[in-house]
């Protein structure tokens, strides 16, 4: 486990695609939030003491939902990294260099799942920063009342990058698996799910599931002026989150275990 570590890292930073991208992610996700600071000043104020949005502990509702939008970023990157490695025949040198199949697909694992992690802990730490500036008088344990949707968010991310990385093995250009990946989130998932399935679908495809499945859009708490906010996560998006993220890995592993590299 630590080899493999060791070498993603040596791939990883140097390259200056993943940097850039990286950076533009965690810019986005500061935006966002420096965006929120306009609903609490002047007329602003007003609309978030009518709407409720930056009060804690909705604001984590709106904060997860714009995170979530984000891992659309963090899959470009996933696929962006991947796709590098098969232009540059670096798979087919990690087998010549000793490394099998198996340990191939974990070092992607690997890949993504450090990634989550360093998204969900800076999206957790930068929402309980932005809950105390925007309400001082909030408690720890009011900033803590909403962290179980932080699993939720975790979830979500870990499957679209499970899905991004399945796009890259599968396309191998950059490029392709880049407008692929952003075409199916929208507008081919739109299409299915409301052109062909008539919105039958919402609770079971990848998209839905992921993008407003498991954290939920805040329109609801918008319209009822911040009092039909999602306060838990729902059983079913998070047992389809989880069975997409089976699904899109164990094709990820069966693709890199069958196919030339």
């Amino acid at each position: 486990m630590k080899k493999l570590l060791q070498i993603e890292w040596i791939k990883l930073w140097p390259y200056k695609a993943f940097r850039i991208l990286f950076i533009v992610y965690f810019l986005l996700l500061g935006l966002s939030l420096l965006i929120g600071r306009s609903l609490n000043n002047g007329e602003g104020e007003e609309l978030n003491k009518l709407f409720k949005i930056l009060s804690v502990p909705n604001i984590w509702n709106y904060y997860l939902f714009v995170a979530v939008l984000l891992n659309i970023v963090l899959g470009i990157i996933v696929i962006f990294v991947i796709s590098n490695e098969y232009s540059f025949k670096t798979m087919r040198q990690n087998l010549i260099d000793g490394l099998n199949r198996n340990q191939l697909f974990v070092s992607k694992l690997l890949l993504i799942s450090i990634l989550t992690f360093l998204s969900t802990l800076v999206v957790y730490i930068s929402g309980l920063i932005a809950g105390k500036v925007y309400n001082p008088d909030a408690t720890f344990s009011d900033l803590l009342e909403r962290n179980v949707l932080i699993g939720g968010y975790a979830i979500a991310c870990f499957g679209t990058l499970s899905m991004a990385s399945l796009f890259a093995i599968i396309l191998k250009r950059s490029g392709l698996a880049t407008i692929v990946f952003i075409l199916f989130i929208f507008p081919l998932d739109v299409i299915l799910n409301q052109g062909l399935l008539k919105g039958c679908c919402n609770d079971y495809l990848p998209v839905s599931v992921l993008f407003k499945g498991i954290i939920e859009w805040p329109g609801n708490m918008i319209r009822s002026f911040g009092e039909e906010a999602q306060t838990a996560l729902a059983w079913l998006p998070v047992t389809m989150g989880l069975v997409y993220i089976g699904l899109f890995n164990f094709l990820s592993w069966f693709i890199i275990r069958r196919r030339d590299l």
